[in-house]
């Protein structure tokens, strides 16, 4: 015996349930490029962090040589007469300053590489490639004029985030409607055949079928108990986009006073850099003269190198906040014109 059976209408039940499963599965495609944001914005920042680093530990190794060279000659005069003991303690005191910022700033540069070994499989090698990529995005929003000085003021966009969000909201609507029309009547036909019977000749069989309405009465009210929870689920995703918005908001001020207090310091430690520089002119010229002053030349000297320092810092800060920036926008990933794979 064999028996067909279909069903004819179930007022969109089968429908409503694959429309949630749909929904969800594109929520989860956005979700993916998300995780894959926030990835790329730590790999992104970390290399950042290195590179500038690198050169960081460069002008200090620099100061260090002049350092050295610097106690030799003024221990050299001290025995010839000229200066005190106490001229060679401030020049050494001043290379232990040194050497404490730049071991310091090994042990910040190893923990860095070593999240970029560990987590991204990138070894010092493969930095440049990153650091290229990164480059080519700084320019790439000075070009198109996206870089923070032209878009700090405009309104912050998560688009990827609200969508994620009202999938799920329509998928959950989707499901409430399901319950709903599965309280409908539904319609099933059906068709019984009898191949084969052994109390029968060979020849004989027997076909029959009919169209059933089924009419739920009563579900002890689980239908409702599962609605208030559908109906629950959506006023937690109406509190999560209400959440989210205020979030953005947050971080967007927060990066905004970053951008504003680095754009204030480099305008103070440029003005700074034209002072000292003028000024190691000034001994610079008096100590030609007179065989005194070597310590204060050495002194205003490393200051000066420390403010070149911190300007060459700023272009690698500013770096990193436009990558927070964008990626805050939810469009790093369009920015950095990459294509995840699926």
């Amino acid at each position: 015996m064999v028996t067909l059976s279909k069903n004819l209408y179930d007022f969109g039940v089968v429908e409503y349930k694959t429309n949630a499963e749909i929904l969800r599965k594109e929520a989860l495609k956005l979700e993916y490029r998300q995780a894959f944001s926030s990835v790329l914005q730590r790999l992104l920042n970390t290399t950042n962090d290195v590179i500038m680093l690198d050169r960081m530990l460069a002008g200090l190794g620099l100061d260090i040589d002049i350092a050295n060279n610097t106690i030799k000659e003024i221990k050299l005069r001290f025995t010839s007469g000229i200066g005190t003991i106490m001229d060679v303690r401030q020049a050494q005191l001043s290379l232990l300053d040194l050497q404490t910022e730049a071991q310091t700033l090994k042990e910040e540069r190893l923990a860095k590489v070593a999240i970029l070994k560990n987590e991204f499989g990138i070894q010092n090698a493969d930095l440049n490639i990153v650091n290229q990529a990164i480059v080519k995005f700084g320019q790439r929003l000075i070009n198109n004029k996206q870089s923070l000085e032209f878009t700090i003021s405009d309104p912050i966009q998560y688009e990827r985030s609200k969508k994620i969000i009202n999938f799920e909201k329509s998928a959950l609507s989707s499901q409430i409607k399901s319950l709903k029309s599965e309280n409908m009547p539904q319609l099933n036909a059906s068709i019984t055949g009898v191949i084969y019977d052994l109390t029968r000749k060979a020849d004989e069989h027997e076909i029959y079928g009919g169209i059933n309405l089924t009419v739920p009465l009563f579900d002890s009210g689980l239908s409702k108990v599962k609605k208030r929870g559908l109906m629950y689920r959506i006023k937690v995703q109406n509190d999560m986009m209400s959440a989210l918005k205020q979030d953005k908001f947050l971080e967007l001020n927060k990066l905004t006073k970053k951008y504003q207090n680095l754009k204030i310091e480099s305008i103070t430690t440029k003005k700074k850099e034209i002072n000292l520089s003028e000024k190691l002119k000034q001994i610079t010229q008096r100590s030609a003269v007179v065989e005194e002053g070597l310590l204060s030349k050495f002194q205003t000297q490393l200051r000066l190198n420390k403010i070149k320092r911190d300007l060459a810092s700023y272009p690698f800060k500013m770096q990193s906040l436009n990558i927070n920036y964008w990626a805050l926008n939810e469009q790093l990933i369009e920015k950095m014109s990459i294509h995840p794979a699926k």
